[in-house]
């Protein structure tokens, strides 16, 4: 038994063809080759973070359960959330990345109101991040956020007249 190719698995993923072949996991392989873990180091899974890149692709196009691009972005994004660190998405390859980043795109585009703090941070919007986890102190408008003193001296500037 030959593992499936994780980059042909994702590509079709995209493209639409949904076959009934899971990429195999390690639970899998143990008892298809009958292997028995050392467990040394405790119940690690060595390939833990390429089974939340499948999990989260799964989200992504599951056309049948979920019809609208916009829904399956944001249950991605959500996933992205809770299953990876921030830096992740900056170490994937940029194939594997590319599809992830493009959800958090679209989300950011259309983001939920209801979403915690570190979704919001996921897909960019630190305005919005702000906002939910209920420090508003130090926000002006503009960019993102703009601390008062700033905020008052920019304002300043731009208002003082010229002599």
């Amino acid at each position: 038994m030959r593992p499936t190719d994780i980059f042909a698995w994702l590509s079709l993923r995209l493209q639409g063809a949904h076959s009934n072949v899971h990429y195999p996991n390690l639970s899998y392989v143990q008892t298809h080759f009958k292997l028995e873990p050392s467990k040394e180091y405790g119940n690690m899974d060595p390939l833990m973070m390429t089974r939340q890149i499948l999990d989260t692709y799964h989200s992504l196009t599951n056309f049948e359960k979920t019809p609208a691009a916009i829904d399956r972005a944001r249950h991605a994004v959500l996933m992205m959330a809770y299953r990876f660190h921030p830096t992740d998405l900056s170490r994937m390859p940029f194939g594997v990345a590319l599809p992830l980043k493009e959800a958090a795109r679209l989300c950011q585009d259309q983001p939920q109101m209801d979403w915690p703090p570190i979704v919001y941070t996921v897909i960019g919007r630190l305005d919005l991040a702000k906002m939910a986890g209920g420090d508003t102190t130090g926000m002006g408008f503009g960019d993102a956020y703009r601390h008062k003193k700033e905020f008052v001296s920019f304002f300043a500037h731009i208002l003082h007249p010229i002599f």
